[in-house]
């Protein structure tokens, strides 16, 4: 598609959306009445394909967040996007770590640098996550905050993602002096040794 516009509304489907373009050709970069998370700049050209080679491989981008009305809440940069998951990883959609290059608060989530784009792959209804999450706000000291997202790479639509807090030490997400405590994950010892992770065997051969 060809435009002079420096961006347009139409709609999909009877959705509204805006587009923008990068010299001639035009990419939609939000979609409403949702949230919408674009990231631009990823090698591999427009679905970011350098990224989803190797867990392990992660680009700089540019990041923008709008609102369910088109309101561009967020503007800055990302150090680091790469995929993320286990079993996950092998899903075609693939779930993001994303780690900005200062903190910032999306959605009212509280400020932070590390955010995570759960993917729900493997859920056709998008919802297992996020009511776990809601319900565990109800009972525990803490859960992350998340956010249905629609994630736009380099302006190609990836899908409908959560986006989460990570979980970490952090004033603003788990609230423990380094001194006094500690934060552990429990995880299958054959994935922490394929990835060189140090770690501790529990009773029943699980890894912390």
């Amino acid at each position: 598609i060809q435009t002079k516009l420096n961006s347009v509304t139409t709609s999909v489907n009877g959705a509204p959306i805006r587009v923008t373009h990068v010299a001639s050709p035009v990419s939609i970069e939000n979609s409403e009445p949702t949230y919408s998370l674009a990231i631009r700049g990823l090698a591999g050209g427009h679905s970011g394909g350098e990224i989803h080679k190797e867990k392990g491989n992660a680009e700089a981008a540019a990041v923008r967040l709008y609102t369910k009305d088109g309101t561009m809440v967020f503007s800055g940069s990302a150090e680091s996007v790469r995929g993320r998951g286990n079993a996950t990883w092998w899903a075609e959609k693939k779930s993001y770590s994303v780690k900005l290059f200062q903190e910032a608060d999306l959605l009212g989530m509280g400020k932070g640098q590390n955010w995570i784009l759960l993917a729900n792959a493997y859920d056709a209804s998008h919802i297992r996550n996020k009511v776990a999450y809601d319900m565990a706000e109800e009972g525990m000291l803490f859960a992350p905050d998340t956010a249905w997202v629609d994630l736009y790479l380099n302006g190609e639509y990836a899908g409908v993602y959560l986006l989460s807090e990570r979980n970490e030490i952090h004033p603003e997400r788990v609230q423990i002096p380094l001194e006094q405590g500690f934060l552990v994950s429990l995880e299958l010892p054959s994935r922490l040794k394929s990835q060189n992770y140090p770690f501790v065997s529990t009773e029943k051969g699980l890894a912390l």
